[in-house]
């Protein structure tokens, strides 16, 4: 089970953080253009084969319930812009064959463990 996100999704609006959580795996495969932040996060894999721009720090949490079974994938040919915000990544294992732009600002990278370790 998961979440899929598969058209364009164009927020315009300001002022409210676009958060998706799902039980299970989230699918982006469709470009997200949000004007705050953006909060991804799922208990299991996290895969974007698409681009996702946000004018806010942009957080994707993978294995949500510390399980160890949660990878982030990056899709070739994608980008995770933030137009200089953070960009922070949390999951057991990753696959990243796409690019960050955080435009002179931070990219973090945490490793998700899984409980009782």
């Amino acid at each position: 089970g998961g979440t899929f996100q598969t058209g364009a999704l164009t927020i315009t609006g300001v002022g409210s953080t676009l958060s998706y959580s799902a039980v299970g795996d989230l699918v982006i495969l469709g470009d997200i253009i949000n004007q705050d932040p953006m909060i991804l996060s799922a208990t299991g894999h996290v895969s974007i084969t698409s681009s996702l721009t946000s004018r806010g720090q942009m957080t994707i949490v993978a294995d949500s319930d510390g399980d160890g079974a949660g990878s982030f994938t990056l899709g070739e040919n994608n980008t995770l812009t933030t137009n200089g915000f953070n960009i922070s990544v949390t999951a057991f294992d990753a696959e990243i064959l796409g690019t960050f732009d955080a435009l002179h600002n931070h990219i973090h990278f945490y490793t998700s463990f899984p409980s009782g370790v």
